[in-house]
């Protein structure tokens, strides 16, 4: 009895032999598939172990300041520039909107599945985008976990030469990648408006 497997390879060479170059996707085809598939994934995963190394660095911080320092407590490291504190922030990002914490959880996980479902659409087109989404997703997780189990964030990073906010390490990645995905904009902003300019001439 003749199986699919031969009868797909019978009919590729006959196709080939017609001069039609045709593959027959029977049983080869699908493994192919399978491959570039899991390959693709592969690539997109990248992207989630960049959050995850930022969701460590946070956390690991997070719990040096928690374990070493009393809150309120503030250790120079650049005289009059910068320093390491230990506050509680039960709001936003450099402590904005204090005490909304259901606001923020619900509008945080919104934010992080419309990232996670965009990833893969934003690794095919092959540009930085990609690399910043996933610093934001790493930031924002990072705050996300201690919001959710513990009610409150916790920052560290005290910048004196300026006013400006206590913030953490998951905010200075989250910020990073909006930059990253900002320049992004503007360059395919730029290169669609070369491009409109092109096709009126």
């Amino acid at each position: 009895m003749q199986t699919n497997r031969g009868r797909a390879w019978r009919s590729y060479w006959g196709a080939e032999q017609t001069g039609v170059r045709c593959r027959v996707f029977l049983d080869i085809a699908g493994c192919q598939s399978g491959l570039k598939n899991g390959r693709g994934a592969h690539i997109v995963f990248r992207y989630y172990y960049i959050a995850l190394c930022v969701i460590i660095a946070d956390h690991a911080a997070k719990w040096l300041v928690s374990t070493y320092m009393k809150i309120g407590q503030e250790i120079p490291l650049i005289p009059g520039v910068l320093g390491l504190a230990s506050i509680r922030n039960r709001g936003a990002a450099f402590g904005i909107l204090q005490g909304q914490i259901t606001f923020f959880i619900i509008a945080t996980t919104v934010v992080l599945v419309g990232i996670m479902l965009y990833l893969p659409k934003a690794h095919r087109e092959k540009t930085i985008s990609p690399y910043g989404l996933a610093l934001i997703l790493g930031g924002a997780l990072g705050n996300y976990i201690d919001r959710v189990f513990k009610g409150e964030v916790v920052d560290m990073i005290q910048v004196h030469f300026f006013h400006f906010p206590v913030f953490n390490v998951a905010d200075s990645f989250l910020c990073m990648g909006v930059f990253i995905v900002m320049i992004h904009s503007l360059k395919e902003s730029r290169n669609k408006d070369e491009e409109l300019k092109e096709v009126i001439k």
